[in-house]
């Protein structure tokens, strides 16, 4: 899905996205914060190393209505039956820094980042891939893998 950023707001502990998106003349959206951390260098002795899980480094959380509409929508192009909306408490996502390529493109409050999600204690499934571009004022979240439809609007609608 490609959202329209609506905002974009950084301090040093976060940079902070609001995404909207038009649908089917309906609005849609959510408010994405990315962890400072994220675009730190790889491989420094004072920053993450290559292969090291960043929890909890992404935070999608509702703005209302409109995320609301987004996880209805997902639910019904997904085929996922029941009222569901956006979680309260906001879905958290994990990353691994897996290149220094990666961590090179998250420079000026843009990122290319793989969302991990947890299948279970200690296991995470790479469900969502997002690209921010804020020279562009654009937003891009693609499904990784079709199977994990339902876990994930689970994991959205908490």
């Amino acid at each position: 899905m490609q959202f329209t950023l609506a905002d974009y707001t950084e301090n040093d502990s976060l940079q902070s996205y609001i995404l909207h998106a038009k649908v089917d003349q309906d609005s849609i959206g959510l408010q994405i914060d990315i962890n400072s951390i994220v675009a730190q260098p790889i491989g420094d002795s004072t920053t993450i190393s290559q292969d090291t899980l960043i929890a909890n480094a992404v935070r999608m959380y509702t703005i209302g209505k409109q995320s609301d509409r987004l996880i209805h929508l997902l639910s019904q192009r997904f085929g996922i039956n029941g009222e569901k909306s956006f979680s309260n408490e906001g879905a958290y996502a994990s990353i691994f820094p897996l290149s220094k390529q990666l961590q090179m493109e998250n420079t000026d409050g843009n990122h290319k980042l793989t969302l991990y999600f947890p299948e279970e204690e200690m296991v995470y499934a790479p469900m969502l891939s997002l690209t921010i571009d804020v020279t562009e004022r654009t937003a891009t979240l693609a499904e990784m893998d079709v199977t994990n439809r339902e876990r994930l609007i689970a994991i959205l609608s908490q």
